[in-house]
């Protein structure tokens, strides 16, 4: 199950900012300008935050959007709300990222929603709950940005990931890598798991991207 939170505001830069701060924390999370949140709606988020989202008011298609229960994502407000957007719970603009995280964490686990933050696929676990990714319950010390590409290939499985891909949705924008420094990260985590379970378990698909490697895949080329 695809698991990404999406930031909105009215500002794109400011919703990519506390994107990223939500990113570090681990989980999944992309930010998109209030303009642009129509297009990007969809049944892959898993949790919705609304930043000062009184400012969305001026935007019916997107207000419409929102209270559309058709993407059952679960809306969380910060700041000053709209009367005209259903939210689930109303928090204070400036509460620490971690907090806030730990809010809606409780309140999906609370009602039954599926919980943001477990990563799995093809016999990993990349739980942000987690010290460790782990394979089959073998223990793989990957780095935090290793992890975090590790999270996101299993987002997108079994679609390949560009590389363009991974560089926009799991890096920080203040600090882009090269594709060079991709591929030689996923090198790094083929490594590993050869050293830890005997196997690369990451492939590169020409023309496509990258793919975990499961029973189910080990054909494609």
């Amino acid at each position: 199950m695809i698991q990404i939170i999406l930031v909105i505001h009215d500002k794109n830069y400011k919703a990519v900012r506390l994107a990223e701060s939500i990113r570090s924390l681990g989980f999944l999370t992309i930010g998109s300008a209030a303009k642009n949140a129509v297009k990007e709606l969809g049944p892959r988020y898993r949790a919705i935050i609304l930043i000062e989202p009184k400012n969305f008011e001026i935007m019916p298609n997107l207000v419409k959007a929102l209270n559309n229960s058709v993407f059952e994502a679960p809306i969380f407000t910060l700041g000053e709300a709209s009367a005209r957007i259903k939210s689930e719970l109303y928090l204070p603009l400036e509460i620490p990222k971690k907090l806030l995280m730990s809010k809606i964490v409780t309140y999906l686990d609370f009602y039954g929603y599926p919980l943001v933050g477990n990563y799995r696929c093809g016999g990993f676990d990349a739980s942000v709950y987690s010290r460790y990714v782990s394979f089959l319950d073998t223990k793989i010390p990957l780095t935090k940005t290793e992890c975090m590409i590790l999270r996101y290939l299993a987002k997108a499985y079994p679609a390949p990931t560009p590389i363009k891909e991974i560089i926009k949705n799991v890096f920080p924008h203040t600090r882009l890598p090269q594709p060079s420094n991709i591929r030689a990260h996923i090198s790094n985590m083929n490594a590993k798991f050869t050293d830890y379970i005997n196997r690369p378990k990451i492939k590169f698909i020409k023309n496509k991207g990258y793919v975990i490697i499961t029973p189910q895949n080990t054909k494609i080329t």
